[in-house]
């Protein structure tokens, strides 16, 4: 194969591989769109719910939440670690696993103490590689339909855990990009106990309508349920905001693909006109050389 023909295959190639990217970037764009109308329906349903925590806490049925009876260093805590089942995302699924790990250090809970549950294949692969403690990991499914029922089967994980080690605190850990424009960033949100700053900022909030709902469940139970419908949405939104900052972090990636992709093709293409050139004027030199020596031979033969 001459060199010329090695370049177009390399030129074919690399437009292929343009192609796919140019999906890629499709399919990215298309999952944010799904993602952020997700989103926006989840932020209406949590405040529904709290809602009805701020309800039962203006009625006197909740008083304060639960604080765990031990010290940090002593704690059993859960840690759900979310990330992606793809490729093509950088350090997305390294960083958030680094910052679970750092965050659980700075509040004084030793990896020892800690039980995983991954949610991404990436991360089941680096906490595995790490040892690390590991209930049960689940694939992340990119169908909006299917997160609410992966989330359920983590709350069931999450109550088996919690009893077979006696963990008094879960935490869940995510990636988030509200926007294209916004900066990304590791979240850490703490599911149980229930959040003491989020308790208070319900009980001095004023309640927006006249009077307080009657309430007629038993407390215990309405109480119990609203938390852990809040943790379900608190696990569903996470989730949902990991996969879109996914998606964000693969479109950036595949833009800048496409623009190296595109540089590489342009200077390929200039490399192909210059040696295109210089097969067309070697091919012209041969023509004009022929030429003089035929005609050299008909004179020589003439004479």
């Amino acid at each position: 194969m001459s060199n010329i023909e090695a370049l177009q295959k390399r030129i074919k190639t690399t437009n292929d591989l343009k192609s796919i990217v140019g999906t890629m970037k499709s399919l990215s764009t298309a999952s944010i769109l799904q993602y952020d109308e997700a989103s926006k329906s989840l932020i209406s349903y949590n405040e529904t719910i709290r809602l009805g925590l701020q309800s039962a806490i203006k009625n006197g049925l909740w008083v304060r939440p639960f604080i765990p009876k031990t010290t940090p260093d002593k704690q059993k805590t859960v840690a759900i670690v979310v990330g992606s089942d793809n490729g093509l995302v950088g350090k997305f699924n390294r960083d958030i696993v680094a910052f679970a790990e750092k965050k659980l250090s700075e509040s004084g809970i030793p990896q020892e103490n800690v039980t995983y549950i991954a949610v991404g294949k990436r991360i089941n692969s680096l906490l595995m590689r790490k040892k690390s403690n590991l209930a049960e990991s689940y694939a992340v499914s990119n169908s909006v339909k299917n997160i609410s029922l992966i989330a359920n089967s983590i709350m069931v994980k999450i109550d088996e855990t919690v009893h077979d080690i006696k963990a008094e605190r879960v935490i869940i850990f995510y990636n988030e990009k509200p926007s294209r424009t916004a900066p990304f960033k590791n979240t850490m949100q703490t599911l149980l106990p229930f959040d003491k700053e989020l308790f208070d900022a319900l009980k001095k909030k004023p309640w927006a309508g006249g009077r307080l709902p009657l309430i007629t469940i038993e407390e215990n139970e309405l109480i119990s349920g609203l938390i852990k419908e809040h943790m379900v949405i608190s696990v569903v939104t996470a989730i949902t905001n990991s996969l879109k900052a996914e998606h964000y972090t693969r479109l950036a990636n595949m833009q800048a693909a496409e623009k190296n992709i595109d540089e590489t093709l342009d200077r390929m293409n200039l490399e192909y006109q210059q040696m295109r050139q210089e097969a067309i004027t070697n091919e012209l030199l041969d023509v004009v050389n022929g030429s003089e020596a035929l005609r050299k031979r008909i004179k020589k033969a003439a004479g």
